[in-house]
């Protein structure tokens, strides 16, 4: 094996390494991004059924159907902790790898985009 074939598959396997490591940056900002999403999205739910609950109590609607509000209500806020711990987990994992892999991706879109994120 002669010293150019080396250099040249030395330098493919760097850039193979690269681009795993981007593509799993880029994974790890996305499962973030998504899980903001979920938080948001059943922090805006809660406070949609709470308010159609309390319209419905202003109005006086029979208790079956405040019951059933209520139920969807607690619901509602029972998959909220479930969303914040997988948002928790989702940034920890993002921040690990970042710790782990970031020099590998220094300067590149998908690192500035993932510590955008986490700032």
């Amino acid at each position: 094996i002669n010293a150019e074939y080396m250099g040249t598959l030395s330098e493919c396997l760097f850039f193979f390494a690269m681009s795993q490591t981007l593509k799993q940056l880029k994974i790890k900002t996305g499962t973030l991004k998504r899980n903001q999403k979920d938080v948001e999205f059943a922090e805006k739910e809660i406070a949609r059924e709470r308010q159609r609950l309390e319209t419905m109590r202003s109005e006086g609607r029979d208790d079956a159907a405040l019951k059933q509000q209520q139920y969807l209500v607690d619901e509602t806020e029972g998959s909220l902790p479930d969303s914040q711990r997988r948002l928790a987990q989702a940034i920890a994992d993002l921040k690990a790898f970042i710790e782990a892999h970031g020099a590998e991706a220094e300067g590149t879109e998908e690192l500035t985009a993932a510590q955008a994120l986490l700032a």
